[in-house]
C-alpha cells in the first residue's frame, strides 16, 4: 500500500504529502469546530429569546388581570356600584362598535349618569347662628 501512495505523489516525498494531509485535516477540524461554536451561540441566543417571550406570554394575562382588578377598585372607590355597572356596560357596548343605523358618538363624557328620583323627602335645614370668637 505504501508503494501506491508513492506512485500518486508528485514530488516523490511521502512525508511531505502526509504533513500536508494532516495540516489540511487540522484546518478542516478547526473550521468545523468554529462553525459549530457559532451555531451553538446562535442557538443559545434563540433559546434565550424564546424563554423571554414565553415568560412575557405568561406574565401578560397575570398583569392584565391585576390591572383590571385595580381599575375596578378605583372605579368603585369613585362611583356607587349601580352607576359603575351602567357606565361599564355602556363603555363595553361602545367598544364593540356601532350597531347598524347608529351613529357612533366619540364624546366620552356625554352621559352624566344622573338619575331622577321621585318621592324623596327634603331634609330640614337647621340654621345655627354662630357667635364670632374674635371681634373684627
Amino acid at each position: 500500500m505504501g508503494g501506491a501512495i508513492r506512485e500518486w505523489t508528485q514530488d516523490g516525498n511521502p512525508q511531505w504529502n502526509r504533513g500536508k494531509g494532516i495540516l489540511a485535516n487540522i484546518i478542516i477540524f478547526i473550521c468545523g469546530n468554529l462553525a459549530g461554536a457559532y451555531h451553538k451561540h446562535l442557538m443559545e441566543l434563540a433559546l434565550k429569546q424564546t424563554y423571554q417571550d414565553t415568560c412575557n406570554c405568561i406574565k401578560s394575562p397575570i398583569k392584565l388581570e391585576f390591572e383590571k382588578r385595580q381599575q375596578e377598585r378605583l372605579l368603585l372607590s369613585l362611583l356607587p356600584a349601580h352607576i359603575a355597572r351602567v357606565m361599564k356596560a355602556e363603555i363595553i357596548q361602545r367598544l364593540q362598535g356601532p350597531k347598524f343605523g347608529q351613529v357612533e358618538n366619540t364624546n366620552n363624557f356625554h352621559n352624566l349618569y344622573v338619575q331622577r328620583h321621585t318621592n324623596v323627602s327634603q331634609s330640614m335645614r337647621v340654621e345655627h347662628k354662630l357667635k364670632p370668637e374674635y371681634p373684627l
